[in-house]
């Protein structure tokens, strides 16, 4: 497995065997969580990985030789409005019921505006 930190923000990607990288949010960095699916490449293996000096570009090549590039700026503006992107994508917040459901142990929070 091969790693590799962004140089300004708490991103991490991971590559290996299988061609493709992962992109890790290390927030928190006890329970790191994986950004989207796997970004697949066709590579033979993801064996280097680098983010450009500013973290907006990442650089995987595979042991054959073929690089690709990864404009990572959308995953920061979904990063920089992850309450509304969850709103959107979940189609709505939690009502109280369902709070209570699956977060019983915290306060009730109004979400998404519902």
């Amino acid at each position: 497995m091969n790693v590799a930190f962004a140089p300004t923000t708490d991103l991490m990607v991971t590559g290996g065997i299988d061609g493709n990288a992962y992109l890790w949010d290390l927030g928190n960095r006890i329970l790191p969580r994986q950004l989207g699916p796997a970004m697949a490449d066709n590579l033979d293996t993801a064996s280097h990985l680098a983010f450009s000096s500013d973290g907006a570009t990442l650089a995987s090549g595979g042991s054959d030789g073929d690089v690709v590039l990864w404009d990572l700026r959308p995953v920061y503006g979904l990063r920089g409005h992850l309450d509304e992107t969850a709103c959107l994508a979940a189609g709505g917040g939690l009502d109280r019921e369902q709070w209570t459901r699956y977060l019983a142990a915290l306060s009730y929070q109004d979400t998404c505006g519902r």
